[in-house]
This record gives C-alpha cells, sequence and structure tokens, in this order.
C-alpha cells in the first residue's frame, strides 16, 4: 500500500486519511468519545486544531466539551512498524450542537468572565437578565449585533470567544474619550476578530491592549472604521488595513506604532479620515492624491 502511492497523484507517500473526515455535534458537559483505531495501528497520537503537543495517545480518545474551547479539529495519527514513515488519518471537526442564540449567549458569558466582569461599572443587568438588556449588547433578529463596553471599566482581557459573534456589525471595548479614562483591559488582540466577516465598526481604544496588530486583518472586508486610538498597541501598521474594500475611516493615532505609514494607504480609494500622529513613525508619509475632503493628520 505505502509502494503504491508514489504512482497515484492523488494521495501523498507519507500519509493517508482512514476514511473521510467527519463533523461531530456535541451536547455542552456531556461525555462522548472519538476513534482513530485502524488495522495494525501499534501507536496513536492525537493532535488538536494547530498544536504540536499530543492530546491523546491511545486509538480513542474521551472528550467532554464544556465550552468553545472544546471545539475544534481533532486529528489522530496512527503508526505502525510494518511501514516506515508513514501514518493513516482520522480527523474529526468536533461542534456544541447548540442554536446560534446560545452561541452568542456564551461568547457574552465568556467576555464577562475573561474581561473581570464582577468589577465593572454600569453594566446593567450582565449574567442577571435578557441579554437584551445587557448594558451595551444591541440585539437584531434574535442576534447580537453591536457589543460596547465604553465607560464599564473593563479589565482582564479580550477572550477569544469574541469570534463567535458572527452577526456582529460593531465591536467597542475602550474607556471614556471625555475625560479620557484608560480602561484596564490588557493583553493582546485575539485573532479571532477577524471571524467577525461582517463587522463594519471595530474600536479598540483607550485601553492598555499591547502588542501588535496581528496578521489576518484582511478578511474583514466588511469594515468601514478601524479605530485603535491611545492603545499600547506598537509594531507596524500592517498594508493591508488600507486593502479593505469599504474602509472609509483609519484611526491609529496616540499608540505605538513603529516604521513606515504603508505604501498601501495611496490605493485606498474610499479613505476619508486618516489619523496616524503621536506615535513611532518613520519616514516620509505617502503621496496621497485624494479630491477634497480627505482629513489625514501626522
Amino acid at each position: 500500500y505505502h509502494d503504491s502511492v508514489a504512482n497515484l497523484s492523488s494521495l501523498k507517500d507519507d500519509y493517508q486519511f482512514a476514511k473521510p473526515e467527519v463533523d461531530t455535534l456535541v451536547n455542552k458537559g456531556e461525555a462522548f468519545t472519538i476513534d482513530g483505531t485502524v488495522p495494525d495501528g501499534e501507536s496513536y497520537a492525537w493532535f488538536k486544531d494547530d498544536g504540536t503537543a499530543p492530546v491523546g495517545t491511545e486509538a480513542a480518545l474521551p472528550l467532554t466539551v464544556e465550552g468553545f474551547a472544546g471545539e475544534g479539529t481533532y486529528l489522530c495519527k496512527a503508526q505502525s512498524s510494518l511501514v516506515g514513515n508513514f501514518d493513516v488519518r482520522t480527523v474529526y471537526h468536533v461542534a456544541l450542537n447548540i442554536t446560534a442564540w446560545e452561541r452568542d449567549s456564551l461568547a457574552l458569558v465568556d467576555i464577562y468572565n475573561a474581561g473581570d466582569g464582577p468589577n465593572w461599572v454600569n453594566a446593567t443587568n450582565w449574567l442577571t437578565g435578557p441579554v437584551n438588556t445587557w448594558a451595551g449588547v444591541v440585539v437584531s433578529g434574535n442576534r447580537v449585533t453591536e457589543l460596547s463596553t465604553e465607560g464599564m471599566n473593563m479589565g482582564g482581557v479580550i477572550s477569544p470567544s469574541v469570534g463567535q459573534l458572527s452577526e456582529l456589525i460593531s465591536l467597542k471595548i475602550l474607556g471614556l474619550e471625555n475625560p479620557v479614562t484608560i480602561a484596564p483591559v490588557s493583553g493582546t488582540l485575539p485573532t479571532e476578530i477577524y471571524d467577525l466577516s461582517k463587522l463594519k465598526k471595530l474600536q479598540i481604544k483607550f485601553t492598555s491592549i499591547t502588542g501588535g496588530i496581528p496578521a489576518g486583518v484582511e478578511a474583514l472586508t466588511s469594515l468601514d472604521e478601524i479605530n485603535f486610538q491611545q492603545t499600547y498597541l506598537g509594531g507596524a501598521i500592517p498594508p493591508e488595513i488600507f486593502e479593505l474594500p469599504k474602509l472609509t475611516k483609519a484611526y491609529l493615532h496616540q499608540s505605538h506604532f513603529t516604521g513606515a505609514v504603508p505604501s498601501t494607504v495611496t490605493g485606498a480609494t474610499k479613505l476619508t479620515r486618516l489619523y496616524v500622529h503621536d506615535n513611532k513613525l518613520t519616514g516620509p508619509l505617502p503621496f496621497i492624491g485624494r479630491p477634497p475632503p480627505l482629513a489625514c493628520r501626522r
């Protein structure tokens, strides 16, 4: 079998799949087992998502999914001494068996808990009343479409579960603008924000968020406004920001961005606001030929 795959262009000569990939819906908190058994398998290793450390070393992997962290792709590699440098793989895509509304609700609870929710202020009814009465939460068509923590003293970190709010069009994680009050939320930007394909407005400002803007911002193809005013975000400004097809406003000022403003800004044909002043930028601002009005501060 191993020798034959070299003659079949559709197969790889170092592994093959035992069966088609399996989509599995599971109930929250209910134990179940996924199975990677193959004939003549002598050793097994299970991996989750992009992880490199095994999460199991038996043919069968028992699981109990309590939240979003348990969801994901589970890959089993089965090997045998009969065939060297070759494994047979089994793939399960595991997801909670919940409605979209339940998914939104669980995501909000995760955001509250990761963000030091017990110390929030003005957080009307969070975790105690109907979701549509929670401060900063807008519900439309039985889905969460807007979330704002403005002036709520959000701390902790931004939960990766924010990416579960798939109908979100506006996300605001911020302190106060007048007078400027920095929210104690820190950590880095979770890449799961890029799962929000319908997002039109992204404001993460007046916070203690650090690190850079992670790769993948080009996925926000519906974005009209991006605002990272007065955070501790640094590193280079990704050129992909100015390639977003619907972007009209980019507020990147009063932070710690370095390097040059990407030349892609000259192709941002719909841009009407560009603020990049009070950073650590170097080099000249690329020439932007635009009919007035274009507000630009360097």
